[in-house]
């Protein structure tokens, strides 16, 4: 309750300057401003009062979402989400930018905390958010994050050989590498031709000093996709 009479405080303070007649655009420079001087309670402010006008542009929800995430306002943001929803929004535009945002700011947590939030929000986009956070936690290299959201994206799809293989990563992020080997020989069967099983087999295998499991896998892959690098590396285990 504290946090909603101190966003109002701020709104009032901000609008009393502002004519009935300030121009969008102004309202954009000056959320803008805010926002860059990480002013984050004016920011969020400036940008509501920019939904206000134009609810349709998923950028400023972005933008006001990550805003209220450096305050801690989780329950705004998903307020926020909902909204963005509501008038058909494009999702991976909002989740996208938020992303882009915290990053750039060096707040992935920002990020991390949105979708893990979310998934409540939006029960029926909770493979499309499990997909994000795992994506999220292999560009960490949190392997046990990894690990469990790979295994997530494989339940009811057990031979999704993307996720077979982000799940045999995440197991080398973890030191796990006979875990790997057998995920990714098990996507293998699946499909003989799954070039990026090839080639992270082939180059693991490489990297424990055995050459002639690792030299036919290469091979395979150089078939599929040839590159002067796979060639120079067939060519020196020849």
């Amino acid at each position: 309750m504290t946090r909603i009479f101190t966003l109002i405080g701020i709104l009032l303070t901000i609008m009393s300057p502002l004519r009935a007649e300030t121009g969008y655009a102004d309202l954009s420079a000056k959320a803008s401003r805010y926002f860059q001087q990480q002013e984050w309670a004016s920011a969020s402010a400036m940008y509501q009062l920019m939904i206000d006008r134009n609810p349709d542009v998923a950028d400023v929800y972005a933008h006001a979402i990550v805003a209220d995430g450096m305050r801690n306002d989780r329950l705004q943001q998903q307020q926020l989400l909902r909204q963005a929803i509501e008038r058909h929004l494009p999702f991976d535009s909002i989740f996208g930018k938020v992303r882009e945002l915290s990053f750039s700011l060096g707040k992935a947590t920002v990020y991390e905390n949105f979708l893990m939030e979310s998934r409540a929000t939006l029960p029926w986009a909770t493979r499309n958010i499990n997909a994000r956070l795992l994506d999220y936690y292999m560009s960490r290299g949190n392997a046990p994050l990894a690990i469990d959201f790979a295994r997530k994206m494989l339940e009811g799809m057990p031979d999704n050989q993307t996720f077979l293989v982000a799940l045999a990563k995440a197991y080398m992020m973890a030191g796990e590498f006979d875990k790997a080997k057998a995920e990714l020989r098990n996507t293998l069967d699946i499909n003989p031709s799954s070039l990026p099983a090839l080639l992270t087999l082939g180059n693991l295998l490489l990297s424990q000093g055995d050459r002639s499991e690792a030299l036919p896998l290469l091979k395979r892959a150089y078939s599929l996709s040839p590159t002067p690098h796979l060639a120079s590396t067939i060519a020196g285990l020849e």
